[in-house]
């Protein structure tokens, strides 16, 4: 658990102690106004955004000293994230887009609306075949 803050009149060997005091995910979670959530995401995804983390028996705690030093001297706002390159602007966007296909299978009225599509297709090309064969 953190320790309260000392006061000035407290003796030095006090103060000593209180820096191998832990405190839990939710009390940095209050110190860092952030989510307890917050906290464990960067853990996993992010640490160097955080104090250094001490598990014992399992439990995941952050010594006094090392939350202090990090409140004194946080890391820079920027994030992997916010580095990554941008995607160039495509034309395609700018086109109409289509109609997105859901998971699965398609329904009947979608079977049969495809079919006649291909129905359609496979005439114009057997009609384009014949108009070929006769200008041979």
């Amino acid at each position: 658990m953190c320790c309260p803050m000392r006061s000035a009149s407290a003796p030095a060997a006090q103060d000593d102690a209180a820096l191998f005091q832990f405190c839990t995910v939710d009390e940095l979670a209050t110190r860092l106004k952030r989510n307890k959530w917050t906290i464990y995401h960067q853990l996993r995804d992010e640490p160097e955004r955080l104090p250094r983390v001490t598990r014992l028996a399992g439990r995941v705690l952050f010594l006094e000293r090392d939350v202090r030093a990090f409140m004194v001297n946080p890391p820079a706002n920027d994030t992997k994230r916010r580095n990554w390159p941008q995607p160039a602007a495509s034309t395609a966007s700018a086109a109409i887009p289509e109609e997105k296909r859901r998971r699965g299978r398609p329904t009947k009225a979608e079977q049969a609306r495809r079919a006649a599509d291909a129905g359609v297709a496979r005439a114009n090309a057997s009609a384009a075949a014949t108009v070929r064969q006769e200008a041979a």
